[in-house]
């Protein structure tokens, strides 16, 4: 149960890679579910390195998420309750705003038996699936539309409404373009050593922060080219974060620089939305 903005309590309808929790059809019911919520915390490191000692604070991250799902199901339908459950891979999903084109991403990290009634014919179980991520996702995957390169910087505004940073984010740049650098507004950058010719495309791919070159216009496929490209920033890695223009405006924002440029050159990024429970 939720509640709705007049101040009642509403139905909430859960799936778990599509299939509905509450399901008469099936004798399934959800008894309860946890209200998932992350949780902010700043991670510390202490250094002991000549003309730089003490504790220092690095950006706030996220912990991972946890759902508790408690079902009651009819003994006839609970072994196919189980095998849902234990699939390497769940997606949970709500049908309803603003979760209605979501999903957090996670796995089973343990279950218990609550009560089972062999007479009665029923059992309840409790699922307590992780989102390691700690947030929702897009369903669907967004490509912008090209930032043309231009002096002294290009600025991109993506992910219209993201809450979360973004970390799986795949950037193409084309040339002709020589030593491009991707900055986020966070501080998170990648840079490519070299020249990008006319007609050739660089595709950095910051999950795995692997990059690859080729000369069409694809997502796929090329010479790998890692070596060439550095990537960095405040958690280590390339990532889009929220940038706020005010409280209800948020956005990422990508700069895009360069020692020389032709008239072809730009970027364009392929990403999901994230945001926080």
């Amino acid at each position: 149960l939720g509640k709705g903005s007049d101040g009642w309590c509403k139905t909430v309808t859960y799936k778990i890679n599509g299939v509905t929790l509450t399901d008469p059809a099936r004798g399934w019911k959800l008894l309860r579910g946890s209200i998932p919520a992350s949780a902010l915390e700043y991670a510390t490191n202490n250094m002991d390195i000549s003309g730089w000692d003490g504790t220092f604070t690095f950006p706030t991250t996220r912990k991972s998420v946890s759902f508790t799902f408690t079902i009651k199901s009819s003994l006839n339908t609970r072994t196919a309750l189980l095998t849902l459950m234990g699939s390497p891979t769940l997606e949970v999903t709500q049908d309803d705003p603003p979760r209605t084109n979501q999903v957090a991403e996670g796995r089973l990290i343990s279950s218990s038996v609550d009560q089972y009634h062999e007479a009665l014919g029923y059992a309840v179980d409790s699922f307590v699936i992780e989102i390691p991520a700690g947030a929702w996702r897009s369903k669907t995957v967004s490509t912008t539309t090209k930032l043309v390169a231009a002096t002294p910087l290009a600025t991109l505004n993506l992910l219209i409404g993201i809450s979360a940073p973004v970390q799986d984010a795949i950037v193409r740049i084309q040339g002709p373009i020589t030593n491009p650098q991707v900055q986020d507004s966070g501080g998170s950058f990648f840079v490519v050593t070299g020249a990008i010719p006319d007609g050739s495309y660089v595709r950095f791919e910051s999950a795995s922060g692997r990059a690859w070159i080729n000369t069409t216009d694809t997502w796929v496929g090329g010479t790998e080219l890692t070596g060439e490209v550095d990537f960095g920033g405040p958690r280590g890695t390339f990532e889009i974060t929220p940038n706020y223009t005010d409280p209800n405006a948020r956005a990422g924002k990508l700069t895009l620089t360069q020692t020389v440029r032709g008239a072809n050159s730009g970027m364009v990024v392929k990403a999901r939305n994230s945001y926080l429970f």
